[in-house]
């Protein structure tokens, strides 16, 4: 699956970090395997990661060193106050992109009064939003036509 028409995936970190190795939380590992799976892909990856992700990398040591891998991998960071579904979903919409992540967003759908504005959301993440598996340490992205995951 190369270049899908759109500038790319937001990737959804710590969906994408919590099914890694099934270890549940944020990953570094991960994010880079992602990085490296788009640039194979020749996609871009936005990574949504919250400043308090980016603080506990700092801390660590690790902050510039994955900073430079993730641009090294043509990808990019985006820094935001939260990581929840409407985060995920408004920066891919006003990116053109397509959501990597294994949440199909449900609640925040449900949560939507508006009938025609949760039609249209629907249908947007039925075609924008890509499952994926981890194989052997493999990133393997999902097309939204297969379903699934």
């Amino acid at each position: 699956m190369k270049n899908n028409g759109t500038s790319g995936y937001v990737i959804d970190s710590r969906n994408i970090s919590g099914w890694y190795k099934g270890s549940g939380r944020l990953s570094l590992e991960s994010l880079k395997k992602t990085a490296e799976a788009l640039n194979r892909l020749d996609m871009k990856g936005y990574f949504v990661l919250r400043g308090g992700d980016l603080k506990g990398l700092e801390r660590r040591g690790t902050l510039q060193d994955f900073r430079k891998f993730i641009e090294d991998q043509g990808s990019v960071i985006v820094e935001t106050a939260s990581c929840d579904d409407e985060t995920v979903i408004s920066i891919a919409r006003q990116l053109d992109a397509h959501i990597l992540s294994n949440d199909f967003y449900r609640d925040h759908v449900d949560g939507i009064s508006d009938p025609g504005e949760k039609k249209e959301l629907s249908q947007y993440l039925a075609t924008h939003r890509n499952g994926f598996v981890w194989a052997d340490g493999n990133l393997i992205v999902i097309s939204p036509e297969i379903g699934g995951c």
